[in-house]
C-alpha cells in the first residue's frame, strides 16, 4: 500500500525485502498540476528511504517524463541491493571424471567391457569435498542489511578402506567403489550375485572375486587374488593371481581358458585350456583339455581322457584314457617353465658363444707373437680379449638363469602317475627322456614311472597291491630338451 498521503503522488516500497521504491500519480489528480521533485525527495527522506546522488538526478528526469507522458504509470525512484546467498558445500566425484576419461579413450569399447561397477586402486582420489562459498548481504531501500542465507557443509560418511586427507577422500585399498547416501567405501571382495553376462560385463579386479551363478561365453574375469564361481564357467576366460575355484565345473567348448597363479579346483573340466602355477584338482573328470600344471593333477572320481596334460608334480587319476581309445597324451615330471626357459636362452647362448669364438680366433695369431707386437697391436689384442670375456660372461649369466629354473624343476618335479582304476589302450605317457604308448588295458591300482637300468630308460607299471613290475613298450623321447640341457648344464651325470 502507498506510504504517503500526498494528494498528487504516492510512493510504494515493493517486496518483502524492501528492494524497490515506486513513484506513481494518484488516479484523481490532474497531471497539469505539476510535480515538485523537492517535495518528493522530502517525503522519501521522511519515510527513511535512502536516495543516492545518482538517483536524485534521475528523479528529476523521471518526473519530467511522467508529466510529459500524460499517463499514470509507476516509475522506480530507489533500488536496494539483493543479497547473494552462500553456495552450499558439494561433492565432486573424481572417480566419475576418471571413468569418463577412460571411456573417451575407448570409443570402440566392446559391449563385453562395459563393466557395471567401478574398480579403484589404492591411493586413487575418489571425492573432493567443496566447502560452502560465501556470498554477500544485501541492503534494502532503508539502508538496512538483508542477511544472506548461510551455506551448509556437506556430510560424508567414511566406510571401509577409505581415508580423508584435507578436502580429498582417497582409496586406502584396491577394490570396488560403493557410494550411496553420501557413504563411501571400497570393498576388497567383489561379489556378483547373478551371472557374468552383458548386465555385468568383463571383470578386472584387484581383490577376490565371487560369482554366485555362471560365467557365459566370451566374457573375461581377471583377479590379482582368488576367483570363485559357484555356477558353470562356459567358453570364458578366467585368470587369477592365486587360486581359482569352479564349483559348478567348466564347459569350455574348445574356447574356454582357465589360468591360475596357484591352484585350480573344479567339479569337472571339459574342452578347455588350463594353466596352473601349482596343482589342478578335479572332482569328476577332465575331458579333451590342454593342461599345463607346475604341480600335481588329480582327478578324484572319474577319467582323464583326451587332450594333452603336462603335470610337473605327477598325476593321480581313477582312469586314464577311454575304452574307445581316444588319443590321450600325459606328461609327468616335465616342468614346462624349464622347456620355455631353455627355448628362450639356448639360441642366445649359442649366439654369444659363436661371437666369442670368432673374436678369439682373431686374437690368437696376435697372442702367438706377443714379442713382435707394437703398442697399438697389444692394445688391440687386450680389447679383443676383454670383448671375448664379456660375451662369455653374458652367456654364463644366461646359463645360470637356466640352472636356477632347472633346480626349481628338480625340486618340484615327480615323474609318476598313480592310477586307481586302470589305463586304457591308446594313452601316450611321457617322462623325461622316455615315453610309451599303452597297447592294452592295464588294471589298477598301479603307478607308472621311469626306471633306468644299464643306462637305458624304460617306463614301468608297478602293481599297487603286490609291487610287481610290468615294463611298458618304451622308447627314447623325441623331445630334444634333455640333449640341450645336457649340452648347457652338463646334467647327464646327475641323472
Amino acid at each position: 500500500m502507498p506510504l504517503t498521503t500526498n494528494k498528487i503522488f504516492k510512493i510504494d516500497v515493493v517486496g518483502e525485502d524492501c528492494l524497490t521504491v515506486l513513484l506513481s500519480v494518484n488516479d484523481k489528480v490532474s497531471l497539469s498540476e505539476g510535480f515538485d521533485s523537492e517535495q518528493i525527495i522530502k517525503d522519501v527522506k521522511e519515510l527513511g528511504i535512502v536516495i543516492d546522488q545518482s538517483r536524485r538526478a534521475e528523479l528529476d528526469d523521471l518526473i519530467g517524463n511522467l508529466a510529459e507522458a500524460g499517463e499514470c504509470e509507476s516509475v522506480v525512484i530507489a533500488q536496494g541491493t539483493p543479497p547473494v546467498h552462500d553456495q552450499n558445500g558439494k561433492i565432486e566425484k573424481l572417480f566419475e571424471q576418471l571413468k569418463n576419461r577412460e571411456a573417451e579413450g575407448k570409443n570402440s569399447q566392446s559391449h563385453y567391457d562395459c563393466s557395471s561397477f567401478i574398480n579403484v586402486a589404492q591411493g586413487q582420489k575418489l571425492l573432493r569435498i567443496v566447502t560452502p562459498v560465501a556470498g554477500t548481504d544485501g541492503i534494502d531501500v532503508y539502508g538496512k542489511a538483508i542477511p544472506r542465507k548461510l551455506g551448509r557443509e556437506v556430510e560424508i560418511k567414511l566406510g571401509d578402506n577409505v581415508k580423508r586427507e584435507g578436502d580429498l577422500i582417497i582409496a586406502a585399498a584396491n577394490g570396488k567403489l560403493e557410494f550411496e547416501d553420501n557413504k563411501i567405501s571400497v570393498k576388497t571382495i567383489l561379489e556378483i550375485p547373478g551371472t557374468v553376462d552383458f548386465s555385468v560385463g568383463n571383470i578386472d579386479f584387484e581383490g577376490d572375486v565371487v560369482i554366485h551363478q555362471n560365467v557365459v561365453d566370451l566374457f573375461r574375469i581377471k583377479s590379482r587374488s582368488n576367483i570363485t564361481v559357484h555356477g558353470i564357467v562356459e567358453a570364458a576366460e578366467i585368470r587369477a593371481g592365486r587360486d581359482i575355484n569352479c564349483l559348478g565345473g567348466v564347459a569350455g567348448k574348445e574356447k574356454g581358458k582357465i589360468e591360475a597363479g596357484h591352484d585350480i579346483y573344479a567339479k569337472y573340466i571339459t574342452n578347455a585350456t588350463v594353466t596352473a602355477g601349482n596343482d589342478v584338482r578335479v572332482l569328476s573328470e577332465i575331458v579333451h583339455c590342454n593342461v599345463v600344471c607346475a604341480g600335481r593333477v588329480e582327478v578324484e572320481k572319474g577319467p582323464l581322457v583326451g587332450g594333452h596334460i603336462i603335470a610337473a608334480g605327477g598325476m593321480k587319476v581313477k582312469y586314464l584314457g577311454s575304452e574307445a581309445g581316444v588319443k590321450t597324451i600325459v606328461e609327468v615330471g616335465i616342468y614346462d617353465a624349464l622347456r620355455r626357459k631353455c627355448d628362450e636362452v639356448a639360441p642366445q647362448i649359442k649366439k654369444l658363444r659363436n661371437k666369442s669364438a670368432k673374436v678369439r680366433k682373431v686374437v690368437e695369431p696376435l697372442l702367438m707373437n706377443q714379442k713382435q707386437l707394437n703398442s697399438e697391436q697389444k692394445e688391440k689384442a687386450t680389447e679383443l680379449l676383454y670383448q671375448a670375456d664379456e660375451l662369455e660372461g653374458e652367456a654364463q649369466s644366461l646359463i645360470d638363469e637356466l640352472r636356477e629354473v632347472y633346480d626349481q624343476a628338480e625340486e618340484k618335479s615327480l615323474a609318476e602317475i598313480e592310477v586307481t582304476g586302470g589305463v586304457f589302450a591308446g594313452v601316450i605317457v611321457r617322462c623325461p627322456r622316455v615315453d610309451a604308448v599303452t597297447d592294452m588295458m592295464i588294471k589298477g591300482p598301479l603307478k607308472i614311472m621311469p626306471h633306468k637300468e644299464h643306462g637305458i630308460y624304460n617306463l614301468v607299471a608297478v602293481d599297487g597291491e603286490n609291487g610287481s613290475r610290468f615294463v611298458m613298450n618304451s622308447s627314447s623321447t623325441m623331445d630334444d630338451l634333455w640333449d640341450r640341457l645336457d649340452e648347457l648344464l652338463n646334467i647327464t651325470d646327475e641323472n
